[in-house]
């Protein structure tokens, strides 16, 4: 090859070679940009996920401040992908979605710590929530715009921001309105123009409710354009635009009159009756709230109360009270129907108010009293109970004080225990306390049988109020002295307690003063003798000066309180002692009122002092002087009716000392004033014979007088001789065959004196009331408070009367009442048990009043074997079956000593028959207690026994109504406790 050739080929290499490295750079250019491309495209989704990756950590952590900043910082990395990368589209923006629902969420789920805060991040949850829905209707994907808008609507509205919920809702109608869904269209214009009238923007929100009435209407909805047109009324209403409002009113009435939406057309009426109201055409407004009640009665009976009601309100308005009640009622009524107290309460005040204004001050009391009754069944109404009390108590009083006034005592006495009901409503338990007593006192006047219940309440409210004083001078009224006493005790050592000893011997004195009333000589005496030693301690303070006087509580009357407890004990020396110490107290203190006091009582005691001696000329005298300073006392001072009738009775006392001085003999023949009892029950009447001459009487004989239906069961024996100054107590028993009130003088005594010569004494005049006995078969739950109060008089009176087993018969039946009431009110149980124990009292205490040493007759046996088998029973009702069981051991004790002494066949048989009557009651207790020891076998036969002899009792016959229901009671309780004991054995 020759070197030209050569030379060639070498530059056709070489320029080939030069190409070959100049495309060898190029792909090492175009290499290097791709992989820089990578790399960047890598970087940034590095970090998009990375910020996702945080917000999500973020979020799990709830650190929604944080997870917030991540996913923002997310999808501006992520829009910035799209919009670089040719390979992303317009899906690739709507893929974002989920994350701005996700800000949307997290700006609700921070926790916020003011309203400020929260309102600024919910809005911006609703500004997310709207562009998700905008995202989502550029898809034209409706159904998810829409659901966001509402979600955004909802945030809004929990901020308050009515208007911007409002728009949502109004972007929603026209997304419908895309779809041709006019239904779901007009929905929406209607919640926007609710959001509207809460932003206060009334004239976007009445356009609307115009626009969803008209359209409704053309979609054939007449309830909701009636409803919209109504609302639409409404709003006319708030801006006071009232005939426009009313056209709007009538148009919806219209509407739902035809489609029989009576209910609606209510409303329709009740939005015209506010316009008429508001415009104070109350004629007007008063006939269409009429005419919603009637619409709405049988539908909606709130409507119908609330219409009557504001009904009636524009009438009382016009002052046209009449249908102003009417109405009231009606809407008080159907309230009641409706268990709805607050607008019973409300209509019962108006009503109140009503009558008030037509001066009928009872209607306007009644409804007063209503009203706080009703509103005492609300809760937390306590304020309103009293407001409506108050105003009856009030009313009530003033009433019963008018009718006083004008000597309508029958009507002054109901009012005055209306006023004393609404006075304890209140708690105000003295005043109620003080108009019981005066209607009770006021009975009591007129003779009514309902003194003691009503002086009882009188009882019960000052007891409530701790004023124990006043409950003893109540029982006091009634006679009931023993309780008197015990009442008055009890406050005396409440004052004890108190260290209060000058008030402590006041009311001991007063408890002596109630016992002495019934004759308790040793309570009596102890009482008197604390009551003295009590005054004795309080002046020792006084005078070592540990504690001051006071206008009430000071020495003088402290030396009176002394002398008058040794009056009462008859130490006359004493009495005079300490009278004297008072009167140079009061002369110290220029007492005029105490002087004379003092003055009256020293004379008085001073003169029967002397005429102990014998001294009648002087004790004349000094007797006189005391009837003048006692006048004289009445006539100076400050005294209250009740210590005016004391001193009259003073008066009485020494004018009788002074008529009976130089008579003799003189004798005086005391019988119980009043007694009541039941149709052929055993009555004693109580009578004291006193010698009050200076010469021994003798030949003493009783003379009784009773008229033809009156039987003597027992006479007093006659007396052989009484001395001088003595006294002797004895009784005549009767039974009574005809109910009545009989007033007589049943009894004459005559006597001789020691010369022989002859007198007659005739008693003092008695009262015997007479009823038919209510007997248990009789009882029934409407008429048993009128038994318990005919049982409760008798217990009473008779314990007045000393008469302890009568007392007891009474208190007794009082118990078989309540028995009966028992499982009905735990309080019936508690008077059941109170008023059984107290019947067992008496029955024992007339048991302990029968000597020990005096002879029985068999009559008296087999009455204490009647009274013993009453205990048992009394025992075997409160469940105490042991006493039940050794008590009727006692009484067929004394009915086998009765049987011993009579001697008639039939009466031994009829004493022998109730032998076997306790047999069975005491089978039948027996059996109780085995029951309770679960040995069913021998109970079951101890009530067969008992189920036997009973049976064979009441075949026999011969008993007494009485009697014989006791009989069948036991029967039925044995038949029944065998019955169920043979169904046990049964299963």
């Amino acid at each position: 090859m020759d070197a030209g050739k050569v030379e060639e080929m070498s530059g056709a290499e070489k320029k080939k070679e030069e190409g070959k490295g100049k495309g060898t750079n190029q792909l090492i250019e175009q290499l290097k940009k791709s992989i820089l491309k990578w790399w960047m495209e890598t970087r940034e989704n590095k970090e998009v996920n990375a910020w996702l990756k945080s917000a999500k950590k973020y979020e799990k952590s709830k650190n929604y401040r944080k997870a917030l900043e991540a996913y923002f910082n997310f999808i501006e990395a992520k829009l910035k992908i799209i919009a670089s990368r040719p390979g992303y589209t317009l899906q690739s923006y709507y893929a974002l979605i989920p994350y701005y629902i996700k800000i949307a969420e997290l700006y609700q789920s921070i926790k916020h710590f003011t309203p400020e805060e929260k309102a600024r991040d919910y809005r911006k949850s609703a500004e997310y929530y709207c562009k998700v829905a905008d995202m989502y209707l550029e898809q034209k994907d409706y159904d998810n715009s829409n659901k966001y808008l509402e979600l955004a609507s909802i945030t809004y509205e929990d901020v308050g921001a009515y208007d911007k919920a409002a728009e949502c809702h109004l972007k929603i109608a026209d997304n419908y309105m895309k779809l041709n869904n006019y239904l779901l269209v007009v929905s929406s214009y209607q919640k926007a123009a609710g959001y509207y009238e809460k932003a206060g923007k009334y004239k976007e929100a009445y356009d609307l409710y115009i626009k969803s009435a008209e359209m409704n209407s053309d979609l054939g909805d007449d309830i909701a354009a009636s409803s919209c047109y109504r609302k639409a009324g409404e709003l006319l209403r708030s801006l006071g635009e009232h005939e426009k409002a009313v056209e709007l009113y009538f148009k919806s009435s219209e509407v739902d009159s035809r489609i029989g939406r009576y209910h609606d057309v209510a409303k329709a009426y009740i939005g015209i009756a506010k316009d008429y109201e508001e415009t104070n055409k109350l004629d007007e407004a008063a006939h269409y709230y009429i005419l919603a009640g009637d619409s709405s009665m049988y539908y909606d009976e709130i409507t119908a109360i609330s219409s009557y009601y504001n009904a009636a309100k524009c009438y009382q308005k016009l002052s046209n009270y009449k249908d102003a009640i009417y109405y009231y009622n009606k809407s008080a009524n159907l309230s009641l129907k409706a268990k709805r107290p607050i607008d019973t309460a409300k209509s019962y005040w108006k009503l109140a108010e009503c009558y008030r204004a037509l001066d009928d001050l009872e209607k306007s009391a009644e409804f007063y009293y209503k009203y706080g009754k009703c509103t005492e069944e609300i809760n937390d109404s306590e304020g309103l109970a009293v407001k409506g009390y108050r105003k009856a108590a009030e009313l009530y009083k003033r009433i019963a004080d008018d009718e006083f006034e004008n000597k309508n005592l029958d009507r002054a006495i109901k009012y005055y225990k209306l006023a004393a009901e609404s006075f304890d409503k209140l708690d105000d338990f003295i005043t109620s306390g003080d108009l019981y007593f005066r209607a009770g006192s006021l009975e009591e006047e007129k003779g009514y049988g309902t003194t003691l219940d009503t002086i009882t309440n009188a009882i019960q409210e000052y007891k409530k109020a701790k004023r124990l004083d006043r409950a003893a001078e109540c029982y006091i009224a009634i006679n009931d002295y023993e309780s008197a006493a015990e009442t008055y005790s009890e406050y005396a050592d409440f004052f004890l307690s108190k260290n209060n000893l000058f008030r402590a011997a006041h009311y001991h004195k007063l408890a002596g003063d109630s016992y002495k009333k019934i004759n308790r000589k040793e309570q009596m005496r102890n009482l008197y003798n604390k009551s003295i030693q009590e005054y004795l301690k309080y002046i020792e303070l006084i005078e070592r000066k540990e504690i001051i006087e006071t206008e009430e509580a000071n020495v003088g009357n402290a030396l009176f309180g002394i002398a008058e407890a040794y009056r009462e004990l008859d130490k006359l020396i004493d009495a005079e002692k300490y009278f004297e110490k008072a009167l140079t107290y009061y002369k110290e203190k220029n007492d005029h009122a105490n002087i004379a006091l003092s003055e009256a009582f020293l004379a008085k005691v001073s003169g029967k002092l002397i005429i102990k001696q014998g001294n009648y000329k002087k004790g004349s005298k000094l007797l006189q002087r005391a009837v003048e300073y006692f006048r004289k006392s009445i006539e100076i001072g400050n005294l209250d009716k009740k210590y005016i009738k004391f001193l009259e009775k003073n008066i009485k006392e020494c004018e009788d000392i002074l008529s009976e001085i130089g008579r003799k003999p003189e004798v005086s023949l005391t019988l119980d004033r009043y007694a009541y009892t039941f149709t052929n029950r055993l009555l004693p009447i109580n009578i004291t014979i006193a010698n009050r001459g200076e010469q021994r009487i003798c030949k003493i004989n009783f003379l009784p007088q009773f008229p033809e239906n009156f039987s003597i069961i027992n006479s007093p024996s006659g007396l052989n001789e009484l001395e001088t100054g003595k006294t002797v107590k004895t009784s005549i028993e009767i039974k009574v065959d005809k109910p009545g009130e009989y007033k007589l003088i049943p009894m004459e005594l005559l006597y001789e004196d020691e010369k022989g010569e002859k007198y007659v004494k005739s008693s003092n005049p008695i009262t015997i009331e007479v009823i038919e006995e209510p007997h248990l078969g009789s009882i029934k739950l409407d008429n048993i408070q009128d038994i318990i109060s005919t049982y409760k008089k008798y217990a009473i009176t008779n314990l007045n009367n000393n008469n302890y087993m009568q007392a007891g018969d009474g208190f007794k039946g009082i118990g078989d009442c309540y028995k009966k009431l028992s499982p009905q009110d735990k309080k019936n149980e508690i008077e059941m048990k109170n008023s059984y124990a107290r019947a067992i009292q008496l029955y024992l205490k007339f048991i302990n009043s029968i000597p020990e040493d005096k002879e029985l007759s068999a009559d008296r046996l087999d009455l204490l074997g009647e009274v013993y088998r009453r205990i048992a029973q009394c025992h075997e009702n409160l469940n105490d079956l042991k006493n039940s069981e050794r008590y009727l051991e006692d009484s067929n004790n004394y009915f086998k000593m009765a049987s011993d002494k009579v001697i008639r066949i039939e009466d031994k048989t009829r004493i022998e028959q109730k032998i076997k009557i306790n047999d069975a009651m005491a089978s039948k207790i027996r059996a109780k207690l085995l029951i309770n020891e679960n040995n069913y076998e021998d109970a079951t036969k101890l009530l067969e026994k008992s189920v036997s002899i009973l049976k064979d009792s009441m075949e026999r016959g011969g008993w007494d109504k009485e009697y014989g229901e006791f009989l069948n009671d036991n029967l039925k309780e044995a038949e029944n406790l065998l019955k169920k004991l043979k169904n046990q054995h049964v299963e």
